[in-house]
């Protein structure tokens, strides 16, 4: 791989996400200490109204991305890789959006263009994006024999492009994995995993070798675990968490998320003994690494109280769940399923000490809580149905209506490109009222 080659750029949900600043991390902290717990009525209008203008962004965005293609397409001609760019862009868009039957034609007509490009070709970084990316998008629409061969392939063009050892090829393969143990083929899965942490553990020494083996040992873990392999996955877990250790050290978010897959597989076996100090240090490293007030620890809290009450620990149980509530009540005014999950096991350690009237009473919050949800979600509903998308996708994409070329260029420019094609077609005109 060439050293200017850059990392895949993809949608996927295993991509790393963007870190925030300290100063930013040290923000938030402060806020969430000095918060109030909000209404739940005042709670569900703000919900609508951050919903409402996320949509009414998108509507705007997806507008510039259409304008820009359409422009792409004009100005550069329908095979040349800036309509690639433009309509790789707007299949993002329509990922985010769940609009997965929209991404699909937009993105093959990228990789159409970028396979056949001198700039691109078969086996480049941006056509491995887009392989990816579109394998992902059929998955989501349910068109799994699709899927495969389309993901099979992403992981041959990373690894050609990238090396088999590098993150995106972690993340096409990963992909994969995810794929073949949705179609029940999970020994295909386990033997790309295992295959994997084999080639990792063959490499050059480097300060990220042992943390990429971690990181494959849980992904290998899971498929033992949906397999019944328990004790290979214990073994696979409990090796994964020495590694996160030793590269990050305990108060670290990878550390705690295998510390907390290894307490919940102890748990499931019905190992709570063993479990409780798993979730004991899981929950003090949610509070060093992000905050005691994070919804990670109201999480962690939920997992101990459910442990001790299986001890037989009620009163130890009520106390973390009451921490836990305060927690909850601090996220969209207390209405949030977890909440009501938290509620349930109050009403649980609460007929545990032979109190019948608060178990009663927090049985009816439980309740009260889910309505809440209900209405939320379908506030939610209400407000994209409220913006026709659909209609507004008709009259951009059929460009050959003079209605939707008005209404693309009749508006003030949104970019240079835009701006050369209107002297473009202008002059195109002249040309033409001349002859």
């Amino acid at each position: 791989m060439s050293p200017d080659r850059q990392p895949v750029a993809s949608f996927d949900p295993l991509a790393a996400k963007p870190t925030r600043s300290a100063k930013h991390k040290a923000a938030n902290k402060a806020a969430k200490a000095e918060a109030k717990p909000r209404k739940p009525d005042v709670g569900m209008a703000q919900h609508q109204k951050e919903v409402m203008d996320a949509l009414m962004d998108l509507k705007k965005n997806e507008k510039l991305y259409r304008s820009e293609l359409a422009a792409a397409e004009l100005e550069f001609g329908e095979n040349s890789i800036e309509v690639c760019r433009r309509a790789s862009k707007l299949a993002d868009l329509c990922y985010h959006t769940q609009r997965f039957a929209d991404a699909e034609p937009l993105l093959r007509q990228a990789l159409a263009i970028a396979e056949t490009d001198a700039e691109c070709g078969p086996e480049h970084p941006e056509t491995a994006k887009l392989i990816n990316n579109l394998g992902n998008v059929l998955r989501k629409q349910g068109k799994l024999a699709e899927t495969r061969p389309v993901l099979e392939r992403a992981v041959a063009v990373t690894t050609a492009v990238f090396g088999r050892v590098n993150p995106n090829s972690d993340t096409a393969r990963a992909n994969l994995v995810e794929l073949l143990d949705e179609l029940g083929e999970q020994e295909a899965a386990l033997a790309i995993l295992t295959q994997t942490v084999k080639d990792e553990e063959g490499e050059a020494e480097s300060p990220t070798k042992n943390q990429r083996i971690a990181g494959s040992l849980r992904g290998l873990a899971s498929v033992q675990v949906r397999m019944g392999k328990g004790k290979e996955a214990e073994q696979s877990l409990t090796r994964a968490l020495a590694l996160f250790i030793e590269a990050f050290g305990e108060n670290h978010p990878a550390t705690g998320s295998t510390m907390s897959a290894l307490a919940n597989l102890l748990r499931s076996e019905g190992r709570m003994e063993e479990s409780l100090p798993h979730y004991e240090k899981l929950l003090a490293i949610t509070e060093t690494a992000l905050s005691p007030m994070h919804p990670q620890c109201g999480i962690a809290l939920k997992a101990l109280a459910t442990v001790k009450l299986a001890l037989g620990k009620p009163t130890d149980a009520m106390a973390d769940v009451e921490r836990g509530l305060v927690i909850m009540r601090s996220m969209h005014g207390g209405v949030h399923n977890l909440m009501a999950e938290f509620l349930d096991t109050k009403a649980s350690c609460a007929e545990a000490l032979g109190d019948a009237e608060a178990a009663a009473a927090a049985t009816q919050e439980a309740e009260g809580v889910r309505e809440k949800c209900k209405q939320m979600l379908q506030a939610q509903k209400d407000a994209a149905a409220s913006i026709d998308v659909k209609k507004m996708q008709q009259k951009l994409a059929t460009r050959d209506n003079a209605q939707a070329q008005k209404d693309i260029y009749a508006e003030p420019l949104l970019n240079p490109t835009q701006e050369r094609l209107r002297k473009k077609l202008a002059s195109k005109q002249g040309e033409a009222s001349t002859a």
